[in-house]
């Protein structure tokens, strides 16, 4: 098994937990989902998620809760670089 495939299980994994398309982790723009259970995620997951963020690096992916899906877009909008939303002052406006 080399590193792409490596890669692509993860993205397809991450987005079965995330009710997206594995594209959606690597797109420029962030993406609002919103999430359902799916019995190919993770089963530890209670799914559906409130409110989960997910970054490879190039966006931030968030699944969440239909009546939450707003508040959620406009805080990944918020910060300039996507590194702030992760960090602890940025999540204290989710809550």
């Amino acid at each position: 098994m080399d590193n792409q495939t490596i890669w692509n299980i993860a993205l397809q994994q991450s987005a079965y937990d995330c009710s997206c398309a594995p594209e959606d982790f690597l797109a420029k723009e962030n993406r609002v989902c919103e999430s359902s259970a799916d019995n190919r995620a993770r089963h530890y997951l209670q799914l559906p998620h409130i409110c989960t963020l997910v970054s490879y690096g190039t966006n931030i992916v968030a699944s969440g809760r239909a009546d939450l899906l707003g508040e959620i877009g406009a805080y990944l909008n918020r910060f300039p670089d996507i590194a702030h939303c992760f960090e602890t002052p940025g999540l204290y406006l989710l809550g």
